[in-house]
């Protein structure tokens, strides 16, 4: 998740998902463009378990955002 690019590359998600013309009709815990994070991130991250991901996933997040 840490690259030089990974910041240009993840700020394309969500307007990849609105692309897709499918909106969000439903409010989850997880956000669509979220939800495709986290299933890159667990494909990066296949020797840990999703729990990990996720707080692999928030922490990555989190550093971008500071």
């Amino acid at each position: 998740m840490a690259g030089g690019d990974s910041g240009k590359q993840l700020a394309g998600i969500p307007s990849s998902v609105r692309l897709t013309g499918r909106p969000v009709r439903r409010t989850r815990l997880l956000p669509a463009h979220l939800m495709v994070w986290f299933c890159q991130a667990m494909c990066l991250f296949v020797d840990d378990d999703y729990e990990e991901v996720m707080r692999k996933l928030v922490g990555a997040l989190q550093s971008m955002d500071s």
